[in-house]
């Protein structure tokens, strides 16, 4: 039998720094051997740097980093937040969605992929790792 559980998605506050941190450093942990270190640190970004993006939100969406914890992984929660990511940016009525992805994270790119979003053909070196980017147009619906 299937346990249910509750997700409720929205939008975080300072006391929601250290849980966020938490859940990033376990996420992204059994793929640590496939970055350079800075390009995970930069990755697994630290409380401070979760307090700037919380405080300092400029108006666009670009998703800077996006982790489920493991044990809740393949349950619907990655996706239940790109929607509610895209409900967002259609009130803002914002034209595009995007992220920066790595190729190893086979999961979170098919899921992104479900989700409408697109190779652009744009990559770049992010501390010695290549990273490429994943776009979404937004539509009216």
């Amino acid at each position: 039998m299937t346990k249910s559980f509750y997700v409720e998605i929205r939008k975080a506050n300072i006391g929601d720094v250290q849980p966020i941190y938490e859940t990033i450093f376990e996420s992204f942990e059994p793929y640590k051997r496939y970055y350079t270190r800075d390009a995970y640190e930069m990755t697994v970004i630290s409380h401070t740097g979760f307090k700037k993006h919380i405080l300092d939100d400029e108006n666009n969406i670009y998703i800077q980093s996006m982790a489920v914890k493991p044990k809740y992984q393949g349950k619907g929660i990655g996706m239940k937040i790109l929607k509610e990511i895209d409900k967002i940016a259609r009130k803002k009525e914002y034209k595009t969605m995007s992220l920066e992805c790595f190729y190893p994270l086979k999961k979170a790119i098919s899921l992104y992929k479900k989700c409408g979003f697109k190779r652009t053909g744009k990559t770049r070196d992010y501390y010695g790792i290549k990273i490429f980017e994943m776009l979404k147009e937004v539509r009216e619906r």
